[in-house]
């Protein structure tokens, strides 16, 4: 099988403004945050519902977050 050639363009560092998505610098520091958020809840090995109520919130919205739901459940 012949390989198949591709054009390959290096990345600025931020997935989201490589994208052209607007409000590139906040999408990438929310997407951070949720990804440091997720590593505590299991590096603590806790509930959703444990986690919400250290964070103060619920557990709909601690699902939403570690599921990469835009907007959160209210």
């Amino acid at each position: 099988m012949k390989p198949v050639k591709t054009d390959v363009e290096m990345s600025c560092g931020n997935v989201f403004e490589d994208l052209g998505l607007p409000a590139s610098e906040e999408l990438l520091a929310k997407a951070e945050l949720a990804r440091q958020l997720a590593s505590i809840i299991s590096h603590r090995q806790l509930s959703q519902q444990d986690a919400a109520k250290l964070l103060g919130t619920t557990q709909p919205k601690v699902s939403d977050l570690l599921h990469g739901r835009e907007n959160p459940s209210d």
